[in-house]
């Protein structure tokens, strides 16, 4: 299928995540500047451009996160003119991001739950690069990805993503199983002794295994 890029929208980009902060029109009264950390962590990501393909950013807990996300994901739409989805570990934490980012004077679309019950019109609207799309892991990390055109993906607390996504490059075979005795054929040499020695040991505790790629 064949990907195309769209332009976001006329007018000047931002030249930065930071500078697009003071161009916005925060509808939320306290949200009045970036904190220290916030302006620190959005710099050094700028530094970075053009960006390594993963970057992961860290900042303590209520040191606003979801705002420096959020502003690197509209700044990438804006600037890069890319297709931008925000993913967070559930659909309440989704609706949450979505009610902040209209607080900071951020348009973006939500799209959570079945993608049948997807807005056409916000659908649209990610597609064609216009607005930010605010979901959870589990629209992109299943087995049939409808959000799946994404050129940047924004993780929210992405330790929380590795149920998701691991489940789905991996699999559980229970001890008496053939499955069980073939995969670890394949895989004991790799691991160190005491495992794979615990592992072949019939009267271990261990009643299964789980292995991802």
């Amino acid at each position: 299928m064949a990907r195309f890029r769209y332009r976001a929208e006329d007018g000047a980009a931002p030249e930065s995540p930071e500078a697009l902060f003071r161009d916005l029109r925060p509808a939320d009264r306290q949200v009045r500047d970036l904190y220290l950390r916030q302006g620190d962590v959005l710099r050094a990501y700028h530094e970075q451009q053009p960006s390594p393909a993963d970057v992961a950013l860290e900042l303590p807990t209520g040191a606003g996160k979801t705002l420096v996300g959020l502003l690197i994901a509209e700044w990438r739409r804006r600037a890069l003119g890319q297709r931008v989805a925000y993913l967070c570990p559930t659909v309440q934490l989704a609706r949450q991001a979505a009610q902040k980012a209209q607080g900071y004077g951020l348009d973006v679309v939500t799209l959570v739950r079945r993608q049948s019950e997807w807005s056409q019109s916000d659908w649209s609207r990610f597609l064609r690069g216009r607005a930010v799309a605010v979901s959870t892991y589990h629209a992109v990390f299943n087995s049939n990805p409808r959000l799946d055109s994404a050129q940047t993906l924004v993780l929210d607390d992405a330790h929380a993503g590795e149920e998701p996504v691991a489940n789905l490059w991996s699999i559980r075979a229970s001890r008496d199983s053939d499955l069980y005795n073939a995969v670890l054929a394949v895989v004991a040499g790799s691991l160190p002794s005491p495992v794979a020695e615990r592992l072949e040991t019939t009267n271990s505790k261990v009643h299964g295994v789980g292995l991802s790629t």
